[in-house]
């Protein structure tokens, strides 16, 4: 499952002048496993909760704010203990993203805790490819802080 991880403008009401949020997006579907079946069970009502952590995730990490991006940044290792192995692709694919991003201090946030993120997710089997293209891409950075902080954490 792969997702379209493109920045979201915000889509400004011109009869009232005030934004209106941007349209909503179709809710991505999951195989049910036996862990998820288990867990959807047992969940507070209105569902999987991890589902709807990561959807409004994944819908911050997207917008045109530089600020918000840079403080999903700094929580990519957070949200994977939180959500756990069974989001390990979908949060590599987010770690990839930022770690292309156009501005400077999120790629210089994500490489302070990539070491976090690649040993957190690298156990959700199948995503090394991309925590592979995420660590490369912050080592041939244009940036010298930005490389000096992917490799200097690496040791811890």
């Amino acid at each position: 499952m792969w997702l379209s991880l493109t920045r979201r403008p915000c889509v400004k009401d011109r009869r009232v002048g005030q934004q209106s949020p941007p349209p909503a997006r179709a809710a991505v579907r999951r195989p049910p496993t036996r862990e998820r079946a288990g867990a959807a069970a047992t969940a507070p009502v209105g569902g999987d909760f991890r589902e709807n952590a990561y959807r409004a995730y994944l819908a911050m990490a997207t917008c045109n704010g530089p600020l918000i991006r840079r403080n999903c940044a700094y929580n990519l290792p957070g949200m994977a203990v939180s959500l756990g192995e069974p989001y390990a692709a979908e949060l590599s694919g987010l770690a990839e993203y930022f770690a292309k991003d156009s501005d400077e201090e999120v790629r210089w946030i994500v490489a302070a805790g990539i070491h976090e993120s690649t040993a957190l997710l690298a156990s959700g089997g199948g995503v090394f490819d991309r925590l592979f293209a995420s660590v490369c891409a912050l080592l041939a950075d244009n940036n010298a802080l930005i490389r000096s902080n992917a490799l200097g954490h690496f040791h811890d």
